[in-house]
C-alpha cells in the first residue's frame, strides 16, 4: 500500500489521488436524480394500493427501484468495461453495427444475474432497515419528529445492517 501511495505521489502528485473524481461525481449525481423521485413516488403508490403497512411498502419500493435501476446500470457498467478493456473501443459505433442485435443485448446484459440479486437485497434491506430503525427511534424518543442527532444514530444502524445483509453477495 505504501509503495502505491508513493508511486502516485511521485508520478501525479496530490492530484493523482483524485483522478476520476469528476466522472464519478457526475455518475453519482445522475443516480440521485432518478433515485430520489422513485423513493418518494413508490411508497405513496404502494400505500394507495396496499394500505398503511409501511414495512411492506418499503420492501415493494426496494424491489421496484432495484429492478428499474439494474436495467439502467448493468448496460452502462458493461459499456464501461468494454471501453476499459477492448481494443475495439476506439470505434465503438462501427463495432456495434458489425454484430447482430441479439449479441449486443447479450453483451450489454451479461452479468445481470449477480447484479440483480445484489441490487434487490441492498435496496430492500436499506429501505426496510431505515423504516424500522426510525420507528424504533420514534418509539424510544416518544416523538414523531427525529432530530439531526437522532437521524445520525439511525443512519449508523442502517449502514451497518445494510452492509451485513449484502456482504457476501
Amino acid at each position: 500500500m505504501r509503495s502505491i501511495v508513493q508511486k502516485i505521489m511521485e508520478e501525479k502528485g496530490l492530484v493523482g489521488f483524485y483522478r476520476g473524481y469528476i466522472p464519478n461525481l457526475i455518475r453519482v449525481s445522475i443516480k440521485q436524480i432518478y433515485r430520489w423521485p422513485m423513493m418518494i413516488f413508490f411508497p405513496r403508490f404502494f400505500k394507495k394500493y396496499f394500505g398503511d403497512n409501511a414495512s411492506l411498502n418499503k420492501i415493494l419500493t426496494g424491489i421496484t427501484i432495484a429492478n428499474i435501476e439494474i436495467l439502467i446500470i448493468c448496460p452502462l457498467d458493461r459499456l464501461k468495461v468494454f471501453f476499459m478493456t477492448s481494443q475495439k473501443s476506439k470505434n465503438l459505433f462501427m463495432y456495434f453495427f458489425s454484430v447482430n442485435s441479439d449479441r449486443i443485448v447479450k453483451e450489454l446484459f451479461a452479468g445481470l444475474g449477480p447484479s440483480y440479486w445484489r441490487s434487490n437485497i441492498s435496496w430492500v434491506s436499506f429501505l426496510y432497515l431505515d423504516q424500522r430503525c426510525k420507528d424504533i427511534a420514534r418509539h424510544i424518543k416518544k416523538d414523531e419528529n427525529l432530530g439531526f442527532m437522532d437521524l445520525i444514530g439511525v443512519s449508523m444502524f442502517v449502514c451497518f445492517g445494510n452492509l451485513l445483509s449484502s456482504i457476501n453477495i
